[in-house]
């Protein structure tokens, strides 16, 4: 399931404004079925589907690009393992949302084996995509 889609072939209307060159002119699929979101409680609203450049507005972001999706790890093993790292300790992550894996819901990369950007296109509703939430270990 190697599928290398081209972005440009995309609608180029995104859930938020991205900056130019994004997403990535070849993308790699997930070779999953579904993904998983971290969250910092069991409640699944928007706010979880917020880039980190929406939700810290001021920070500067080394890879702009990425800053602007939403990112998502290909297992629940890989979720409750991000959330254990010092930088996200700090974020306080207690759940993680399954999220079905839907071509035409935006472009997704996988840009390594254990995380995958997303960036939605404009009208996304994650309540189309979201299946169980479990608790981290």
């Amino acid at each position: 399931m190697d599928e290398q889609v081209p972005a440009s072939l995309a609608v180029m209307e995104y859930h938020e404004k991205l900056p130019g060159e994004c997403p990535p002119a070849n993308v790699e699929c997930p070779q999953t079925n579904s993904l998983w979101r971290l969250m910092a409680s069991v409640n699944v609203t928007a706010e979880n589907f917020k880039s980190e450049a929406l939700a810290n507005p001021t920070r500067v972001f080394r890879d702009p690009c990425g800053g602007r999706s939403i990112s998502l790890v290909p297992t629940f093993a890989q979720a409750a393992a991000a959330a254990k790292s010092p930088i996200m300790r700090k974020k306080n992550f207690t759940h993680a949302v399954e999220i079905q894996y839907n071509p035409v819901a935006g472009v997704w990369h996988l840009d390594k084996p254990t995380h995958c950007h997303f960036w939605p296109y404009f009208g996304f509703n994650y309540a189309t995509c979201i299946g169980v939430v479990k608790e981290l270990p």
